[in-house]
């Protein structure tokens, strides 16, 4: 997607962060165990037009499948 990708959910640009991946890195068979997919990605919106953000995630989404 193209919005920022970063350990921090507090800033003023909308972040994506890959769940699983970052949380459970060293556990991701137990994560796994318990439904948790590695597609899980968490979003912090920032400040953009609301407009421009759900044309970025439509198109990551079409991306994606």
């Amino acid at each position: 997607m193209e919005v920022h990708k970063g350990p921090s959910l507090g800033a003023h640009v909308t972040l994506a962060q890959p769940y699983v991946q970052t949380v459970f890195a060293r556990e991701k068979k137990w994560a796994r165990s318990y439904g948790l997919s590695e597609a899980i990605v968490r979003i912090s919106v920032g400040v953009e037009e609301a407009s421009e953000l759900v044309e970025t995630f439509m198109d990551g989404l079409f991306v994606a499948g």
